[in-house]
């Protein structure tokens, strides 16, 4: 198969997989909900606690991390080879961009706060703060190694195989950032009728919903700009920890962020600052990734490049 073609028809069974995976995630939400929604438990308790509209994203991340790897693995993926991400943890790689995440989000917040757009909330006691941002930080780690796993790992190293890097960078970059407002209303689950009516509902209440956000077009492109920084870290360094670092450090600054400031409603949005937890509403962020990826750029290519993969020769 010549690469224009295998091109044309992976692109086809991408967006084939995404939409799938999207009806057959709404799908199995609706059904645990209608199933336990009305019932307590530990099963309940454990699949429901956030809400059904959080078990859909996490059934959509799931059934992606499947599926993914077994499509692309017949056309443009070389499997984990491709990730580089080998037996061992490279923990320095990861520890160094986890610690750049969180000094570069972390003094985007703390100047935040330091204007007075976000406050501290003085109601919270110690050990609660101290298990909160314990928990936090392992989630932190789990979303950025699966998250890089997912969209830069499998994603970006497969189409970097058919397109060029850029090219690959962007078309994976935007799908990450649309994929953030991937999450349906929690009340479009409550509606009546068929698992299968209430499920389509629930996915034109994700399109919904996500119009309803504030400045959602400088998030989206702060989304963007934040996946293109990041497959440049995997382009250039061949691995995918240093960005899985970096990722989780942005993640657990967001939601310590989120947990100890509150937003102050008394001032006025800034496009400037914004108002998010994770600043993505904000010029100063977009400011911030880009240095990002003026720097990404400039790092030496420490890995060899991109092979035809065996289907496309």
């Amino acid at each position: 198969m010549t690469n224009h073609k295998c091109t044309i028809k992976v692109t086809a069974i991408l967006c084939l997989l995404i939409f799938g995976s999207l009806m057959i995630s709404s799908l199995l939400a609706t059904w645990v909900y209608q199933c336990l929604g009305e019932s307590s438990g530990w099963l309940s308790d454990m699949l429901l606690s956030r809400g059904p509209h959080k078990l859909m994203r996490r059934f959509l991340m799931i059934f992606l991390l499947l599926t993914l790897p077994v499509v692309l693995g017949r056309y443009c993926w070389n499997g984990f080879n491709d990730m580089a991400i080998g037996p061992r943890i490279q923990w320095e790689t990861l520890c160094r961009g986890l610690i750049l995440g969180l000094i570069s989000l972390g003094m985007v917040a703390i100047y935040t706060a330091f204007k007075g757009y976000r406050v501290y909330d003085a109601s919270l006691d110690f050990l609660t703060i101290t298990l909160k941002l314990s928990r936090y930080f392992l989630s932190a780690i789990v979303i950025g190694f699966l998250e890089e796993t997912l969209t830069r790992g499998i994603l970006f190293r497969s189409l970097a195989r058919l397109w060029k890097n850029r090219t690959a960078a962007l078309v994976t970059s935007i799908c990450f950032a649309i994929g953030h407002f991937a999450t349906p209303s929690p009340e479009a689950f409550n509606q009546d009728g068929s698992i299968i009516k209430i499920s389509l509902n629930v996915l034109i209440s994700m399109w919904e919903t996500a119009l309803t956000h504030d400045f959602v077009w400088l998030q989206i492109l702060n989304l963007t700009l934040m996946g293109y920084v990041l497959c440049i870290f995997v382009a250039r360094y061949g691995t995918i920890w240093f960005a899985a670092g970096l990722h989780a450090g942005w993640a657990w600054i967001k939601l310590a962020n989120s947990f100890l400031m509150d937003i102050n409603f008394e001032k006025s949005h800034s496009l400037w600052l914004g108002h998010r937890s994770d600043n993505l509403d904000s010029l100063l962020c977009m400011l911030m990734l880009t240095l990002f990826l003026v720097g990404a750029s400039r790092i030496p290519i420490q890995h060899v490049e991109y092979k035809l993969c065996k289907k496309l020769t």
